[in-house]
């Protein structure tokens, strides 16, 4: 299965609140799935399997968390499961916020001294769209992949005058 974005796109129509949910088994073979477990009534209740060992994986639904956006934030979270005949086995995982949220906000102290401002933000990931926060207008939070990012503050003061400023951000978990 392919998202249906890909790593330069915003997601369309994204809804982080719907999760894909795959059952594999130990060949990596998807055995049952669902694009909207949440309201997929065969994922209800309980679901019958052989015996064997399963990877259970769920992650947001039609988007993989490898590009930017706004407004996107990507959860993944996965378990192991070992199916034994005759009997009832609970898998609980969490899923967790597996992309970086990055938000700009420019304070009243710093728009007394510009009358405008923009700041690029650049993934280290090859292929990932930058995102554009303008002060005044840019009100989102951006998504990007987990990695190195940089960021290019263009602004311009009372006078006119235009500064650039680019730092690295490293380590990003």
């Amino acid at each position: 299965l392919k998202p249906s974005a890909t790593r330069a796109d915003e997601p369309t129509n994204y809804d982080a609140k719907r999760l894909r949910v795959e059952i594999k088994d130990i060949q990596g073979n998807v055995v049952k799935s669902t694009n909207d477990f949440y309201n997929d009534e065969d994922f209800a209740g309980d679901i019958a399997l052989k015996p064997g060992n399963y990877t259970i994986v769920a992650h947001s639904y039609n988007w993989d968390g490898s590009g930017s956006g706004f407004n996107a934030p990507y959860y993944y979270g996965s378990s192991t499961a070992t199916v034994t005949e005759g009997t009832i086995k609970t898998v609980k995982f969490t899923c967790t916020q597996a992309n970086v949220k990055v938000t700009v906000n420019y304070d009243d102290s710093f728009k007394e001294y510009f009358t405008s401002a923009s700041t690029k933000v650049s993934s280290a990931s090859t292929g990932v769209t930058p995102l554009q926060f303008v002060m005044g207008q840019t009100t989102q939070s951006g998504y990007f992949p987990v990695g190195n990012l940089t960021t290019t503050l263009e602004v311009t003061n009372k006078k006119g005058i235009k500064n650039t400023q680019t730092d690295e951000i490293t380590g990003v978990q």
